[in-house]
């Protein structure tokens, strides 16, 4: 499993089991807060819900946010008039 500095331009997405709530957390936020060693999946493991309280998060993604104006730049095409 990757350490979180290895993904530090990334976020982890999470969904809770119990009430499906979701959350996305920077990984630079939680590298200042856990360190750049620890592994995702210490923090997925430890992941509480915000909104009920449940400790069981069945699906995690990581995610990355960010130059989506450089990844879109290939994404315009145009159409030939008959």
């Amino acid at each position: 499993m990757s350490e979180l500095q290895s993904i530090s331009h990334n976020h982890i997405w999470m969904r809770c089991r119990l009430c499906s709530h979701q959350s996305m957390t920077s990984v630079a936020d939680l590298i200042k807060y856990k360190g750049k060693t620890t592994k995702v999946a210490e923090i997925v493991n430890k992941a509480v819900c915000s909104k009920c309280g449940c400790s069981e998060v069945p699906e995690y993604r990581i995610i990355y946010r960010g130059a989506s104006e450089s990844a879109m730049l290939g994404a315009v095409g145009k159409v030939e008039a008959d």
